[in-house]
């Protein structure tokens, strides 16, 4: 968080800045890189209940993985085939 909703943020440490991904005014949280290293999956509550989103490390891309009524959170991926 800086002063205000979740967000995630990538930090660059080699430059030493930071981009936000998602700003939303929802609780954006529990990000965890894809094994490719090309999506980053976090928890929502976009929809007023927290459900898993994945979004593309250049912030596009955002999708809705799940819909459920029960919370869904800490999201994990599965290996990637070569």
């Amino acid at each position: 968080t800086r002063d205000g909703p979740t967000d995630i943020m990538i930090y660059d440490i080699e430059i030493g800045t930071i981009r936000n991904l998602t700003m939303s005014l929802s609780k954006d949280r529990h990000p965890t890189w894809s094994p490719d290293g090309e999506w980053i999956a976090f928890t929502s509550d976009e929809g007023g209940n927290d459900d898993i989103f994945k979004i593309r490390i250049d912030g596009t891309g955002r999708q809705n993985l799940t819909n459920s009524p029960g919370r869904d959170i800490l999201p994990d991926w599965s290996p990637v085939d070569s």
